[in-house]
């Protein structure tokens, strides 16, 4: 999935203008990544832009501190706030993406990637069709738990690009969590 979502952000990026001094991937549940930053350190970037699992790259934000890397850090997705207090921890240049909703051009070119080709493929689509399914949610019935809980309730079938989709209840009722962004390095309800 990573390296999908990276291949969407160089298109765009070198679209605008920007420049990739090095372009790298690293095996998942990898926990050693002095070779990578070291590549990293030589390749001398303006800014690093992380894309991965968040224990990883808290890894990765760790060894850049020791080795004395002092580049802005992008990292992105969805994690607690405990994961980016730690990654603070060892840089003052972080800058973390929370997700954005309106993603119509950015996530089409994801799925347009990830048409037809294997599991993963369908577990992006998938991951796409539930972002628009909750903004359409939202956007209808509000930001709110029990708002969301209702929309899903009262609209639990949608279509998406993987085909017709049903939410279902598990065994006990579901309860949705309001969508989320960072402001002043703390999650608050998306506006």
């Amino acid at each position: 999935v990573a390296i999908n979502l990276a291949q969407v952000f160089k298109k765009n990026f070198q679209e605008r203008g920007g420049e990739i001094a090095s372009f790298d991937f690293y095996p998942p549940k990898r926990n050693n990544f002095k070779a990578d930053v070291e590549a990293i350190k030589r390749h001398g970037p303006d800014v690093i832009y992380i894309i991965g699992d968040f224990d990883e790259m808290l890894l990765i934000t760790k060894t850049l501190s020791q080795l004395g890397v002092k580049k802005h850090i992008i990292v992105s997705g969805v994690s607690g706030t405990e994961v980016v207090q730690e990654m603070q921890k060892y840089t003052d240049k972080l800058v973390f993406l929370a997700p954005d909703l309106s993603i119509d051009k950015m996530g089409s070119g994801v799925v347009k990637l990830n048409v037809t080709k294997s599991q993963i493929d369908l577990f992006v689509g998938e991951g796409y069709d539930i972002m628009h399914y909750l903004a359409y949610i939202i956007e209808k019935y509000g930001i709110t738990s029990d708002q969301i809980a209702r929309g899903i309730s009262s609209e639990p079938i949608f279509d998406g690009v993987n085909g017709r989709h049903t939410m279902i209840k598990g065994n006990s009722s579901p309860r949705a969590q309001p969508v989320m962004t960072i402001k002043n390095g703390q999650y608050v309800p998306l506006e």
